[in-house]
């Protein structure tokens, strides 16, 4: 394998690392506002019926309902004091931005892999050594991801073929006179 080969491969090696962290931040994404949107509803329903047993029990005079919604009200404060710890905008708004930035370097790495055949072997060594100092920046200030989150990566790259397309769902979302087909 000549130098020119061995390039190639790391550069294949460090844009399939890239799209597994680039997915990976994606599906952190999803598990984070589903959890975000399960937390909202269920301090909504326990406050709702907190305060309608609360009502109910002044109007009924009934001391375990009292207690019951008591107990929910409690349940709810506890809730939603974990919730403003949790800070789940935060870590999906840190996460979205990883995303942003590393779609780019993705699309360079594409490019890069695109043109290498094109290119003399110092400047493909330049611009390696570039992309790799700037993944290295943004990991460095991403945030964690769960193993859940890396898992959904891992099912969505290898078994579902997401961030790639077949030429006919390319086709699809051309023009008519562009498409390879013709249609």
């Amino acid at each position: 394998m000549d130098y020119k080969e061995k390039l190639k491969s790391q550069i294949k090696d460090a844009h399939g690392k890239l799209v597994y962290t680039y997915t990976t931040h994606q599906k952190q994404i999803e598990c984070d506002e589903f959890s975000d949107k399960w937390m909202k509803n269920t301090q909504i329903i326990l406050s709702a019926v907190s305060t309608t047993g609360i009502m109910t029990s002044i109007i009924w005079s009934q001391k375990w309902l009292a207690i019951v919604s008591g107990i929910i009200s409690a349940i709810s404060l506890g809730l939603t004091l974990y919730a403003k710890e949790w800070n789940l905008c935060d870590k999906i708004s840190k996460h979205n931005e990883i995303v942003n930035e590393l779609w780019l370097l993705r699309e360079e790495y594409v490019s890069l892999l695109t043109d290498i055949d094109n290119l003399e072997e110092n400047i493909i060594v330049v611009k390696r050594d570039d992309l790799m100092k700037r993944t290295s920046v943004i990991y460095k200030k991403a945030p964690r991801t769960s193993n859940k989150s890396y898992m959904m990566a891992q099912k969505a790259l290898k078994q579902e073929e997401a961030q790639y397309f077949t030429q006919a769902e390319l086709d699809l979302l051309e023009p008519g006179h562009l498409r390879t087909n013709g249609e």
